[in-house]
């Protein structure tokens, strides 16, 4: 270890220099250093700590390993020595940082004991559990994964730390699983590998207020459990950047988490719960000064059957106390479904007369619904025919 560059030599000062920390005196000069490869494991004839009774100490079994330097590289050996650990080491993480069975790690005998330290470059990987979404150069809590031998799986069953998402690797969901290491320098879990994000992840949602077009809103995200999406948690802030919008509280919708802004945006909001277009006939006669009237439905599109008989909107403001139309009981009409008031808002109906009143700026003509049959001559209101 001569070379003062050395990864090696800089991962035993760091541990040198932890050690001086928790011994509060500083490090002597020229003491000749024991060190080594190890691997962590459970005491002789006892159990591996756990996480949450986990002392500062653990048994270490030596390895014959080397460290194989070269220039700007560096790779590990190892393999087993001993049988069954022969010393036990004081973590210089410190007892909040719990070191996995079988880890290998970097042992100085220093001050008449065994320090160690999650420094053997590569080798301390470890799965963890997303507790909380993490924002793109954030950190989130997350759980480190434990191997079940007897189910053979991974399971969130380790220590409860905070992730540090350092070279802007993120995002990442709530629940996700990713892969972090225990960084000897800031002596922080830091991640290193994510899901990958490609925009394609899509997830329901349910707002929880009213979303104005191109603004924001809470929104709590679906979870898949059971075979199922779950709405009712998981609130986060959804974004309108497409100009999806308007939509309304409790209706539901899709997002995704932007990779590029590390953002809950808008997808899409669901369509209308009713057909979005019906022709109808009147039901009873109605004037100006009426609002909603009723209507027979004859024929509808573009969504569910509204039924048998709908009310629709006549058009205002007003004028006066008079809205747009008026119509007789028979006389045939259209109207478009406003999604977000829930009503039907009324497109044109003949006249009594037999022409078709339909005001020039509530007119849904390019939307190009089917036309009818037989479409009379056109009436604009306030054309001087009497209405």
């Amino acid at each position: 270890m001569s070379d003062p560059n050395s990864i090696l030599q800089r991962q035993v000062n760091a541990l040198l220099t932890r050690v001086a920390q928790l011994e509060g005196k500083p490090v002597s000069v020229g003491v000749p250093l024991q060190v080594r490869l190890a691997v962590t494991r459970p005491q002789p004839g006892g159990s591996y700590p756990n996480p949450a009774t986990n002392p500062d100490s653990y048994w270490l079994r030596f390895t014959d390993g080397t460290f194989t330097e070269a220039q700007g590289a560096q790779t590990v050996t190892k393999y087993q020595r001993n049988a069954v650990p022969t010393v036990v080491a004081r973590n210089v993480n410190g007892s909040a940082s719990f070191v996995q069975q079988d880890s290998l790690v970097l042992a100085v005998r220093y001050s008449n004991r065994w320090w160690f330290s999650y420094s053997a470059p590569g080798m301390n990987l470890y799965p963890v559990y997303f507790n909380a979404a993490l924002t793109r150069g954030g950190s989130a809590s997350v759980t480190i994964m434990q191997w079940n031998a007897g189910l053979g799986v991974l399971q969130a069953t380790g220590a409860t730390v905070t992730a540090y998402d350092v070279c802007k690797s993120g995002p990442a969901n709530q629940f996700d699983i990713g892969y972090v290491v225990l960084n000897p320098d800031s002596n922080r879990y830091e991640i290193v590998e994510l899901p990958s994000r490609t925009g394609a992840e899509l997830f329901p949602c349910y707002f929880n207020g009213d979303l104005a077009r191109g603004s924001n809103v809470s929104a709590n995200v679906g979870a898949w459990v059971a075979g199922a999406w779950d709405l009712s948690g998981n609130p986060q802030t959804i974004y309108d950047e497409g100009r999806v919008g308007p939509a309304k509280q409790g209706w539901r919708g899709w997002v995704f988490l932007s990779p590029t802004s590390g953002r809950w945006e808008l997808l899409n909001i669901e369509r209308s719960p009713l057909a979005l277009w019906i022709e109808y006939t009147v039901a009873v006669d109605f004037n100006q000064g009426t609002s909603p009237f009723l209507v027979n439905v004859t024929r509808f599109w573009e969504g569910p059957d509204p039924g048998a008989q709908v009310f629709v909107a006549n058009v205002g403001p007003p004028i006066a106390g008079k809205y747009v139309f008026r119509g007789k009981a028979g006389s045939r009409g259209r109207a478009q479904y406003d999604r977000y008031t829930g009503t039907y808002r009324n497109d044109w109906t003949e006249c009594p007369d037999g022409a078709i009143n339909e005001p020039n700026s509530q007119s849904m003509a390019s939307n190009n619904p089917p036309p009818p049959a037989t479409p009379p001559a056109f009436y604009f209101p306030g054309a001087g025919t009497g209405f």
